[in-house]
């Protein structure tokens, strides 16, 4: 079963990879139909497949990079909407240093409208393949199902927290500690995603803790002071 996760979640990740590689594509038709043909004529460069694939290699290790630091790679843990803005910016800086480094080529600024074409093309492609991503990545991966373990604290707090990726958690039963360990424990039996264990005893805590560890199940836990 664990295998089957692995592999379903490699394959979810190659989704990003897959979306950089598009975006990469769409550079390279604007390259050799606007940009290229123009340095030809007016500069008289002359590059041979390899220095097309140079070009459109440094082109894509730039987009990885940003792409990687602003989080744009995280389809499925992020929100969509933080993984599109994340594309925004990657490709906003990516596209700038390229204009700037084919200006340079072109030893003035060459006409933006290309560039500009290529980031609305490419901009639509971000917004689609996310949500495709995204869509993909909920049905392999559904809401996990969550029991909350906890006790006399308010638990409006996390259950606040969770609600707000219900994408990724659903909260299915709350249980007070002071039902007792035992039953707590034919409960966790009974088939979670996950449990939370909520501002509980120490002793209780741990119990629980290592008896969730034992048979391989996902916990959330609340630390105390001693345990920072």
């Amino acid at each position: 079963m664990k295998k089957v996760e692995t592999f379903k979640r490699l394959i979810i990740l190659q989704l990003s990879f897959i979306g950089l590689i598009f975006q990469t594509a769409i550079y390279a038709y604007f390259w050799l139909e606007a940009y290229y043909p123009f340095l030809r004529e007016h500069r008289r460069f002359r590059f041979y497949f390899k220095g097309h694939v140079l070009i459109l290699a440094i082109y894509f290790v730039l987009l990885f990079f940003f792409a990687t630091t602003y989080g744009a790679l995280k389809i499925g843990y992020l929100k969509p909407v933080d993984v599109f803005i994340s594309e925004i910016f990657s490709l906003l800086i990516v596209n700038v240093i390229s204009y700037f480094q084919i200006s340079l080529m072109a030893n003035w600024l060459v006409d933006a409208a290309p560039i500009i074409k290529t980031m609305l093309i490419q901009l639509i492609l971000a917004a689609v393949w996310v949500y495709v991503g995204n869509m993909l990545y909920r049905k392999a991966f559904p809401p996990r199902e969550i029991l909350l373990v906890h006790g006399e604290r308010s638990i409006d707090e996390i259950v606040a927290k969770f609600d707000s990726r219900k994408d990724k958690y659903k909260i299915n039963r709350c249980m007070n500690i002071s039902e007792g360990t035992e039953k707590i424990q034919e409960e966790i039996l009974a088939g979670y995603g996950a449990i939370v264990l909520w501002d509980i005893p120490v002793s209780e805590r741990n119990h629980l803790l290592k008896f969730c560890y034992s048979r391989s199940i996902r916990v959330y836990m609340m630390p105390k002071i001693s345990d920072v």
